[in-house]
């Protein structure tokens, strides 16, 4: 187990995101633009007319991913996540008409009609992202 404890936080920041405009690539941007360097996505809701998502294939120590795209009318019901050396972690719940799915957030994902993403910088907050023996990246101190 590892834990970082910060005190400080940043900027506050609230995107809005309007039909065609994609997810990941846009919160990506927002984060690069404003030079927040680690964060917490606290939140995000609306709609998607793609969700492209990844999730667990195996329970093997070499862990497979499954990459799967979604191309329906899709409500978002949670996204959130943490920021790490600029770079976006974001896990998404949607649901379709046949049911609800949960996953690692892809590129590619695109808003229907609207999403809202609230995101907290932490300032002073001064961590990293390293490989395991099992390649899995994880949360670490500069």
């Amino acid at each position: 187990m590892w834990t970082h404890v910060g005190s400080e936080y940043g900027r506050h920041v609230i995107m809005q995101l309007t039909k065609g405009e994609l997810i990941l690539e846009s919160i990506q941007s927002e984060i690069q633009r404003l030079g927040i360097r680690c964060g917490i996505v606290t939140s995000g809701i609306g709609s998607a007319s793609k969700v492209v998502y990844h999730r667990i294939g195996s329970t093997a120590d070499n862990p497979d991913n499954e990459f799967l795209t979604v191309a329906e009318p899709l409500e978002v019901g949670a996204l959130q996540g943490v920021i790490v050396d600029g770079q976006a972690h974001l896990h998404i719940t949607c649901c379709t008409r046949e049911g609800t799915f949960a996953g690692h957030l892809e590129p590619g994902s695109e808003t229907l009609y609207l999403m809202e993403i609230s995101l907290i910088e932490l300032v002073g907050a001064d961590l990293t992202r390293k490989a395991d023996a099992f390649g899995i990246s994880y949360i670490d101190v500069r």
